[in-house]
């Protein structure tokens, strides 16, 4: 352990200050340890092209597909645990309405002065949060105009540079199961 002293002011006086090195060096060796690791664990990498597709495909917004996420884990849920989690988003007092009408969320239970209503996702909503977690998990986006239409003829630019990232991860994913 190394120690480096040097004179530090203190009310008009001399004092010594001392500073301990040692574990200062321990923390910084932890560090580019964790930092050295191979990254195992990288699910979102590929977050905004996944998001960019499924909105695509879908037509829901972010903040929809977001509260779909957030819900997709409760078996049922009430207005207030919806409106909980919806405080967190830009400000829409339809948005719960709009995910009813659009068959995202379904009523389970009737409300009534003495009961609350119950709502859970319904079996579309769950397939696009599934398929989405599916896409982050390595599964390959599909190429074909039909299934993406990211892939169609006349798209905009932006659509084009997203087909080209969607074809690239395809290929770094089929890379990647071939040297499993």
């Amino acid at each position: 352990m190394r120690a480096i002293f040097f004179f530090a002011p203190a009310r008009a006086a001399l004092s010594y200050v001392v500073l301990v090195l040692a574990p200062v060096t321990r923390v910084f060796l932890a560090i580019s340890d964790i930092l050295c690791q191979q990254i195992t664990m990288n699910y979102l990498k590929y977050w905004r092209v996944v998001r960019y597709f499924i909105q695509a495909k879908y037509g829901v917004t972010q903040p929809d597909l977001e509260m779909l996420l957030f819900l997709y884990d409760e078996p049922y849920f009430t207005k207030a645990k919806f409106k909980e989690f919806d405080k967190v988003f830009s400000w829409d007092k339809d948005r719960f309405e709009r995910l009813r009408r659009n068959g995202w969320v379904e009523k389970v239970s009737v409300e009534s002065k003495s009961r609350l209503g119950v709502y859970n996702l319904t079996y579309k909503a769950k397939r696009v949060v599934g398929y989405a977690y599916a896409l982050l998990h390595g599964k390959e986006f599909p190429t074909d105009d039909q299934n993406n239409p990211v892939f169609k003829r006349n798209v905009s630019f932006t659509d084009k540079m997203y087909r080209n990232v969607m074809m690239q991860i395809n290929e770094v994913q089929r890379q990647h199961r071939a040297q499993k």
